[in-house]
């Protein structure tokens, strides 16, 4: 076995041992793929009696596969290049009629998607144009009718490729591979990807957890903010977490807010009109900012823990209020499969704000998936923002 050949073998080995099969919110996708190009072969004749004369010819292609990560995949392939037509040197004796060499090759890729226009969220979903690289090792068998002697059964496999989305799990895709030193191949090739890239399980939740459906929705209004359709949002269209302290006059005795609590003893006088509120005035609905989550992601980060943190703390200060915490997603992937997916983030948040002291008593978990958008989905930044939470103030949990 060459160093080339035992490099491959190393590189694929360490690269599969230390990727696992799916990271802690990625579920991988099998997908087959089919295709053909141009291939170039070109054996080396020195001590042949024969010259290389047609060095190109049309292939074909099968690949099986697996996405690993969001980065990685595997794959096995199987390519039938053509075949090499000879030509007797002049010093041939007896040469064979219509000399030829044919090529199959089949192995084993482990690509790396360094590229994707639509960054994390492309390459979670595959659905946008990529680019990788791949390392493999595989194996070449030859059809001949001269005398040839290949000197490695095992060889080196490097590439190159593109992908971009057609619809439907189907993709497109454009490779170049080098097979050893006598053989490559440019091709293109149609894939399609099986099932849904969705979040593994999450724990249990320790607080009420609601799915968003219909009744519940005619029953308990959402308050913060009208609904927009992603046809028409442009901006953000729900209030934010800030109260606005208002200075007191003490001379008034009205409700000029209309949330329970005179003007005298309301700290937060500008209240949106039917919100519920603590003794003092003061709502905690509205989107949490800055507590968004990555694609396909309900774990908190360091920095959603800290935001975290401080509404326990004010939560501690208004012992009355109940909350319901409502997340939301972006449209990429299924609705039903985003569904689940809000609804985790939701007891993410809600776990994390129990576990900090405050009663599970006080606080709902509801998630609504796709079907709320405050932003446009077409853009990156507004799917981003469309991974919100919203925390809203109910006067009672059922």
């Amino acid at each position: 076995m060459n160093q080339k050949t035992t490099l491959a073998i190393g590189c694929l080995s360490a690269a599969l041992i230390s990727a696992p099969v799916h990271s802690e919110e990625f579920t991988g996708r099998w997908y087959v793929g089919v295709g053909g190009g141009i291939s170039k072969l070109e054996p080396d004749p020195d001590k042949s009696m024969y010259a290389l004369d047609e060095t190109q010819d049309t292939s074909v292609r099968l690949i099986v596969g697996r996405d690993l990560t969001e980065r990685l995949s595997l794959e096995m392939y199987i390519a039938d290049l053509g075949e090499v037509t000879l030509k007797p040197k002049a010093t041939a004796v007896n040469p064979a009629q219509d000399p030829a060499i044919g090529y199959v090759v089949g192995g084993a890729h482990l690509l790396w998607y360094f590229y994707n226009t639509d960054g994390e969220d492309g390459r979670f979903y595959r659905d946008s144009f990529s680019a990788y690289a791949k390392i493999g090792a595989g194996t070449m068998d030859n059809d001949a009718n001269v005398n040839y002697e290949r000197l490695e059964d095992l060889h080196l496999s490097l590439g190159l490729g593109m992908e971009g989305f057609i619809g439907q799990g189907f993709s497109w895709r454009g490779d170049f591979d080098f097979y050893d030193t006598d053989a490559s191949q440019l091709s293109l090739s149609l894939v399609r990807r099986f099932g849904g890239v969705k979040a593994n399980k999450a724990p249990s939740a320790t607080v009420p957890a609601v799915l968003a459906d219909k009744k519940l929705d005619e029953e308990m209004a959402i308050t913060t903010g009208t609904d927009v359709s992603p046809e028409l949002a442009e901006e953000a269209v729900a209030p934010t977490l800030d109260t606005v302290v208002a200075a007191i006059d003490e001379a008034a005795a009205a409700d000029s807010d209309r949330d329970g609590v005179l003007d005298t003893d309301d700290r937060c006088a500008s209240t949106e009109d039917g919100l519920a509120v603590d003794s003092r005035g003061c709502s905690f609905s509205g989107i949490i900012e800055g507590l968004y989550f990555k694609t396909g992601s309900f774990t908190l980060s360091k920095s959603a823990m800290s935001i975290l943190d401080n509404v326990v703390l004010e939560l501690r200060r208004f012992p009355n209020v109940a909350l319901e915490v409502q997340a939301h997603t972006d449209n990429r992937g299924k609705a039903a499969d985003n569904l689940r997916l809000s609804q985790r983030r939701a007891e993410s948040v809600a776990n994390y704000i129990v576990k900090g002291g405050i009663k599970g008593a006080r606080i709902r978990a509801r998630g609504f998936g796709e079907s709320r958008p405050a932003y446009r989905n077409a853009s990156k930044e507004g799917r981003e923002r469309n991974r919100r939470v919203v925390f809203q103030t109910v006067e009672e949990l059922q």
